[in-house]
């Protein structure tokens, strides 16, 4: 075994290229083709089925030859082979281009707003509602885009260099590959950062704890680790597209004269109840005429809950794992290697470290090698703490806990109710139409101007409102899930929790609405102290459901830095990387 000395016999390696880089468009070409199973991915299904063995060594010459010799790269993906092709394909689209996917879908609604503005077509929303399609699905239509193809569409401008083992280590030379392998950390030691694309069989692995192990402590600069829960990219999109069709919903009923007719019958009977009470009813047709629509998204409510129960049950397994995680239980392919990987971790978490790393591969012994078992069992252990609490608690203190979901992600997740309700705002939009000429404003710009509060609760209502949905749906969940065993009561139940939810954010939105209807019109000391109640309970609401994390900017799902002195643990910090 020989001792490879950072950073003169690492660039050693450098020099021989054998340290390689791929860029995001290779690793995401083909829709992620390169994840697929064995070398299927690498050389493609057609020539694996008809590969001759004499050509088996050259057969990936084209894959590697596409990566570049560097001397360092930006991301190290850690990942386990057994995962899925498609969801590692996501997990990457989450990390590279969702910071750029919400960048240009608000740039498609603006540039749509502007359009429309300058044709002076935005007189005829009530009319030709039609066009209200370039302010909700064409924004959505663009985020999907550069959710996927923005690598593609951006031409890596933006775009970080990455080290991926299926590309950067020649999968079908026998001799280049061991000695790849051989180096792995020193790759890991030479990487800035470090994406873990989680899936519930990544703590079982021995080479993605030993790939942990080694970037905790080597770096040369503040060291990153984000993990990417494999579910998480299918729960947001999920989200984003029955958030879609419940928009679509709302505008056929907002569409129909019968939700109208239902509308002014409700008042009525209203009337009928409060009276000469004119601040009263101003309120219940504020009211009602954003309670109901709470229906829309009734239909959602099954895919809503079995969306949110997959992402309570692998948030669940991720965090568990990490509270019970013992490196000497983890697998490995090749028993003969254990002894070789677990020496590696326990280097790393010995007490005093320097910053070599080992290769395999020579017969010289490593001076500073753990000298007894009782002291490599000791490192291990300090691995095990080092998962188990620092590792975990800084997780935890971006992502949060079971039923937590940042603001940024629910925000995002209600990007097509966010478009769709923005229209209220655009100058001109509903001029000469009925509705507002029903509820008191002959000219639209009364509304926009002169009722300001109408203005206030609309941004009230897309920013403590809506969000709330899903962590509250979330709560509810767990504890459904915790407290019933039955599978079909816990169906019934779930699917009842998220009619519940719906219908609680939008009578919430409801009641803001109606006491911005009444103070637009008439001043009242009793509504504008209804009012401020109503602010002072929302506030609350979002402390409580969004507040107590830390990094709630973060984009992702975890960065770590590693500051531990030479006799420490290493020591978690926050850092943030939104992925564009």
């Amino acid at each position: 075994m020989v001792r490879l000395r950072h950073p003169t016999s690492a660039q050693a390696l450098c020099d021989q290229g054998l340290f390689r880089a791929s860029s995001a468009q290779q690793i995401l070409s083909g829709l992620g083709k390169v994840f697929a199973e064995g070398l299927t991915g690498v050389i493609g299904a057609a020539e694996v089925s008809t590969l001759r063995p004499e050509d088996v060594s050259s057969a990936g010459d084209a894959a590697f030859s596409g990566t570049e010799p560097v001397s360092q790269v930006e991301v190290f993906i850690s990942h386990t082979w057994g995962s899925p092709r498609w969801l590692k394909y996501l997990g990457i689209c989450y990390f590279l281009n969702m910071g750029l996917a919400v960048k240009a879908a608000v740039t498609a609604w603006l540039l749509a707003v502007v359009g429309l503005m300058v044709f002076k077509v935005t007189k005829m929303f009530c009319g030709r509602q039609y066009l209200l399609l370039l302010l909700t699905e064409f924004p959505v239509l663009v985020f999907f885009l550069f959710f996927f193809f923005g690598q593609s569409l951006s031409r890596g401008l933006w775009a970080p260099t990455f080290w991926l083992d299926k590309l950067c280590i020649h999968q079908t030379n026998q001799n280049l590959k061991a000695q790849q392998v051989a180096a792995l950390p020193v790759f890991v030691a030479r990487s800035t950062r470090m994406l873990v694309l989680w899936d519930d069989t990544y703590f079982e692995r021995l080479w993605c704890n030993m790939e942990m192990a080694t970037f905790a402590q080597y770096s040369e600069s503040p060291e990153k680790m984000e993990f990417v829960p494999l579910w998480l990219a299918p729960w947001l999109l999920s989200a984003v597209l029955l958030d879609l069709l419940g928009v679509e919903f709302l505008r056929f009923m907002e569409a129909d004269e019968g939700t109208e007719m239902i509308t002014q019958t409700g008042i009525k009977m209203g009337s009928a109840m409060l009276g000469d009470s004119k601040e009263a009813l101003l309120f219940l047709e504020g009211f009602l005429h954003n309670f109901p629509y709470f229906v829309c998204y009734l239909p959602m409510a099954l895919p809503t809950m079995l969306s949110f129960k997959n992402k309570i049950h692998g948030h669940q397994l991720m965090l568990r794992q990490m509270a019970s995680f013992d490196v000497k239980k983890a697998k490995c392919s090749v028993e003969s290697d254990r002894p070789l990987v677990e020496e590696q971790v326990a280097m790393h978490f010995q007490p005093k470290l320097d910053t070599d790393v080992i290769v395999a591969g020579g017969s010289e012994p490593a001076p500073e090698a753990v000298e007894s078992g009782a002291l490599q069992e000791e490192a291990l252990d300090r691995f095990n703490s080092y998962v188990q609490g620092p590792l975990r608690s800084t997780l935890l203190d971006c992502i949060g806990d079971v039923h937590d979901v940042p603001f940024q992600l629910c925000s995002l997740c209600m990007l097509p109710m966010t478009t769709s309700n923005a229209t209220a705002i655009i100058p001109g939009a509903w001029e000469g139409c009925e509705t507002l000429t029903k509820l008191g404003y002959p000219n639209p710009w009364d509304w926009r101007f002169g009722g300001m509060p109408s203005l206030v609760a609309w941004c009230l209502a897309q920013t403590l409102v809506y969000p709330v949905t899903f962590p509250l749906l979330l709560r509810l969940l767990q504890q459904v899930e915790s407290a019933i065993e039955n599978a079909w009561m816990r169906l019934l139940l779930g699917i009842l929790c998220s009619c519940f939810v719906y219908a609680y954010t939008f009578f919430v939105a409801g009641i803001i609405f109606g006491c911005a209807m009444v103070l637009s019109q008439r001043s009242s000391f009793f509504w504008m102290a209804a009012s401020l109640f109503a602010f002072a309970f929302l506030v609350i609401q979002f402390w409580l459901l969004f507040g107590p994390r830390r990094a709630r900017g973060c984009g992702s799902c975890r960065c770590v830095e590693y500051r531990g002195g030479e006799d420490s643990k290493p020591f978690l910090s926050l850092h943030c990387y939104d992925g564009a």
